[in-house]
Parts: C-alpha cells; structure tokens; sequence
C-alpha cells in the first residue's frame, strides 16, 4: 500500500513536467520549420487572409527574391478553390495556376509580393510536401521573372 501512495506522489509531481512535453503534431511543425530554413525559405506566421475564414494565423512559408536590388516581382493573390488556382487581386501578367497545382491540399493562398513570394500552409505534411512547396515557389519566381 505504501508503494501506491509513493507512486501517486511522484505521478502528481511529475505531471505539470509532462504536460510541458511538446506533442507529437508540435515536434512535426518545428521539424518542418527548421528544414525550410535550411532551405533558405522564411517561414513567418502571418494573420490568415480574409478569403481564407480562418481566425488565427498560419505559417506563410515564402521564397525571398534573390535576384538584383532593382528587380522585383508584380504583386498579387491567388486562393484554391473548388475549381481550383484563380487570381483573386494583382497585377501578376502570368497565370500561374499549372504551376500552383502542384501544391499541398492545405495551402490555399499564395501571396506574391515585390521581393518574395509565399503561401499559406497549415503544415499538416511531411517534408516532401515541403520540398515540393519549395520547388513550386521558386518555378513561380523563375515565372514571373521571364515575363517581366
């Protein structure tokens, strides 16, 4: 009996530590996180856009223009729908939408702005998804680029 009683104790100390344990679903986010950074991408978590009906922010993963100081991009804003990539604001001359296909299913915004372009991504994937987010944003720099 004394055992259980020592037990008991030692579980209700060591508790308030084990609830500061990061889950499962947080050790994957900072994984992903950290890899973008090895990859050169910034990842911010941003307020999400209106369109989205989303309360709390999300992680913008974006691609920093690197390329002359008097170049940039032409902004704009393009959201997945149900019919798939459109361009919701901007000046961007290109559709982009073949090329946004490639995606994760939750990133449902992309933002370019003057001297990076990003996308929102709930991060519910794998590296892989991130690579190819990677990939995909860099095509879409490369895009915008030859047609400026």
């Amino acid at each position: 009996m004394a055992w259980l009683m020592i037990l008991q104790v030692e579980f209700v100390a060591l508790a308030p530590l084990l609830e500061m344990m990061p889950s499962r679903r947080q050790r994957q986010v900072a994984r992903l996180r950290q890899l973008a950074r090895e990859r050169g991408m910034q990842v911010q978590l941003r307020p999400a856009p209106p369109l989205l009906r989303i309360d709390d922010s999300l992680a913008w993963y974006s691609r920093p223009l690197v390329a002359a100081a008097d170049v940039s991009l032409p902004p704009g804003e393009y959201i997945r729908d149900y019919d798939g990539w459109r361009r919701r604001a901007g000046t961007s001359p290109h559709q982009l939408a073949e090329l946004l296909d490639g995606l994760p299913a939750d990133a449902n915004y992309v933002n370019v702005e003057q001297r990076a372009v990003g996308v929102f991504w709930e991060e519910r994937g794998e590296p892989e998804d991130l690579e190819s987010i990677d990939l995909i944003l860099g095509q879409v720099i490369d895009s915008l680029l030859a047609g400026h």
